[in-house]
């Protein structure tokens, strides 16, 4: 099943549609391409026990926003190669728990010649517990985990992210960021290629937020 719509201009940000939206339990995304969409796979409404499996988003331009938001349970992104997301995160969770992130490719280059020149992510996973990442490819981007910060997340300074396992993972010219707010995180037996730049970034103590990095273990 190919989901396309006719919004291909890439200022055409604004009121583009979705391609899946899920709000039940026990669904499948399974080998989909998806074209010209502001979300490729939309879980804001909290679901549980989905399946996102051997899909594409092969355009540059082709997603605006995000390939998946994630949030509810027992949500599985298995085997998906995404190329890019142009003004948004590839994956990204709200609050997702049990949350598993396994073999896909994953890649979301700086678009400054389409208008962007902010460093997007990969995997941007804010809260929930129980997350597993594991042998996927991260090429360009930024792969993130832990609770908005910054200015983004005054609103929420309990927000919290527990326990996440970053394993068997290839990153390639990306920067893996582990967030404040972020409690009992292991990366183990990655490959990270990271020329001229930081491999992985552990955030200290906030005094703003009143909190930082609990238990993490590389």
């Amino acid at each position: 099943l190919i989901v396309d719509s006719s919004y291909t201009s890439v200022t055409d940000a604004q009121g583009m549609p979705q391609g899946v939206g899920i709000s039940g339990v026990g669904d499948t995304v399974i080998n989909c391409e998806f074209l010209n969409l502001d979300y490729a796979v939309n879980l804001s409404a909290g679901p549980s026990g989905v399946l996102i499996q051997d899909n594409t988003a092969p355009l540059r331009t082709g997603l605006r926003e995000y390939f998946v938001w994630s949030q509810g349970d027992d949500i599985a992104i298995i085997g998906n190669n995404i190329s890019n997301t142009l003004f948004g995160h590839d994956i990204r969770s709200g609050g997702t728990d049990r949350l598993l992130i396994d073999d896909n490719y994953v890649s979301n280059p700086n678009d400054a010649q389409y208008g962007d020149s902010t460093n997007r992510g990969t995997i941007d996973s804010h809260t929930g517990t129980y997350q597993y990442i594991t042998g996927n490819t991260f090429d360009q981007g930024v792969t993130s985990v832990g609770p908005l910060g910054q200015g983004d997340g005054l609103n929420d300074k309990g927000a919290r992210l527990n326990y996440v396992v970053f394993e068997d993972n290839r990153v390639q010219n990306s920067l893996v960021i582990v967030l404040h707010g972020t409690q009992h995180y292991m990366a183990r037996n990655n490959v990270i290629q990271a020329d001229a730049m930081t491999g992985f970034e552990i955030q200290g103590y906030s005094s703003t937020y009143g909190r930082g990095v609990v238990d993490a273990n590389i």
